[in-house]
């Protein structure tokens, strides 16, 4: 008998695919491990400011923590080492 392999993962994948879900990260084939990467780094990144802010008192909207699927070339330019692109501009995020 051959072995069944399974990846146990819980809800997280589930989780995972509704937030990638109409964006580049849609499609399995374009899912590259520096990307997601980057991308939990970031949002990582975006949650603990709001934290802190939160503990000094200030009062953040909900749209201001949500972190959506970005290239990496978009969050390196957030962070100041490269030029935004189109797509990055034209989102009013």
């Amino acid at each position: 008998r051959k072995m069944d392999y399974q990846i146990w993962c819980g809800p997280a994948m589930g989780a995972f695919n509704q937030w990638a879900k109409n964006s580049f990260l849609a499609g399995p084939e374009h899912r590259k491990t520096s990307d997601l990467a980057l991308n939990l780094l970031f949002g990582a990144s975006v949650t603990l400011r709001a934290m802190m802010l939160k503990t000094q008192g200030v009062v953040l909207p909900p749209s201001a923590t949500a972190v959506y699927p970005m290239k990496k070339n978009d969050i390196l330019a957030l962070a100041g080492s490269l030029p935004q692109s189109d797509s990055m501009a034209a989102d009013p995020m």
